[in-house]
């Protein structure tokens, strides 16, 4: 795991664990001073330390856009809603008048949400490659559209990699990563999780809300075209060459696109994760068999794009690596990007 990655796993066990000490240690009411003291305590670990331990393991370490702190702000408003003490939760209210015209916002997306996989679906029709390479270059000088461009292609790259039909037209592969998708057991499991998921989400929700049940239910089914995406990449297109750019696939949530121009070197060997240090490692096993490394960085989304990593260097675990090395080898003669 690179650092970039352990320290944003940092934050997210420090950020769970301070909201759940929040929801079991917090009062409901101040009656003591010991009240006021233990809310000014979580106060200040919600407000200041989480957004501090946000920019440090996120934006200074994991090289994000300082923007995103609000990520951080926003959900300490949430939880000090839900588990400050009466007389200060009810300075929090917004966050539950929100939610009307965040529901609002939410149906009026799901519309163009249908509109735009629709739509993009019917333009992809005509492209062999993946729609989220498609986003990638048709905005790769603005950091902002390149972002949001990719996260939207995403849904519409779903549907594209879960129906074979949409891929017959994709390109061939150059070389193939070692992935669970391999794995009869992890297909029946992933897929079968998400079916138990939605299934016990409606049971626990149908006597509260039926609206509800069936509102989680569906989200929850809806990500089977994700997982059914992820295991066709996985197992057919996990590294190919498109035009110019090299495209690695080690899942559905995670892709890296790279110039060919930008290859300085691809060769194949055998390094172990120790010798890795803190590149990039991508595929399922002990040890690396192909390394990459790239003049010009190479850019991996993560997270559905959530997160923009610049890689220098790469290491694969591949099936056939000598392959894959020589497959590189063409580009490093192109002119440099």
């Amino acid at each position: 795991m690179q650092k970039s990655a352990q320290y944003r796993l940092i934050y997210f066990v420090l950020m769970v664990a301070t909201f759940a000490g929040g929801y079991y240690f917090l009062p409901d009411t101040i009656r003591l001073p010991q009240d006021k003291w233990l809310t000014a305590l979580f106060a200040g670990l919600y407000f200041i330390i989480l957004p501090a331990a946000y920019y440090v393991c996120v934006v200074v370490k994991g090289k994000q856009k300082l923007w995103k702190i609000i990520i951080s702000f926003s959900l300490a408003a949430v939880a000090a809603r839900y588990t400050f003490p009466e007389d200060l939760a009810a300075y929090f209210e917004f966050i539950s008048w929100l939610r009307y015209p965040i529901a609002a916002v939410l149906i009026i997306l799901e519309f163009v949400l249908v509109y735009m996989v629709v739509k993009s679906l019917w333009k992809a029709r005509h492209l062999p490659g993946d729609p989220r390479l498609h986003a990638h270059k048709a905005y790769a000088e603005d950091d902002k559209k390149r972002m949001t461009a990719v996260l939207w292609a995403h849904e519409p790259a779903s549907w594209f990699y879960a129906i074979p039909r949409f891929t017959r037209r994709h390109v061939s592969p150059v070389g193939k990563l070692h992935t669970k998708s391999d794995s009869v057991i992890y297909q029946c499991v992933l897929t079968g999780g998400i079916v138990m998921a939605a299934a016990l989400s409606y049971w626990l929700l149908a006597e509260w809300s039926s609206t509800a049940a069936v509102i989680v239910c569906s989200l929850i089914l809806w990500t089977m075209i994700s997982a059914v995406a992820s295991i066709r990449i996985g197992k057919h297109f996990s590294l190919y060459i498109q035009n110019d750019d090299l495209v690695i696939n080690p899942g559905f949530y995670s892709t890296l696109f790279a110039r060919l121009s930008a290859i300085e070197s691809a060769e194949a060997g055998s390094w172990s994760r120790a010798d890795c240090g803190d590149a990039l490692i991508l595929g399922q096993g002990d040890e690396a068999n192909v390394r990459i490394r790239f003049s010009k960085p190479a850019l991996l989304y993560s997270m559905m794009a959530t997160f923009e990593d610049w890689q220098d260097e790469v290491y694969l675990i591949c099936r056939d690596p000598q392959q894959v090395a020589d497959s590189l080898k063409p580009a490093m003669a192109l002119p440099a990007a």
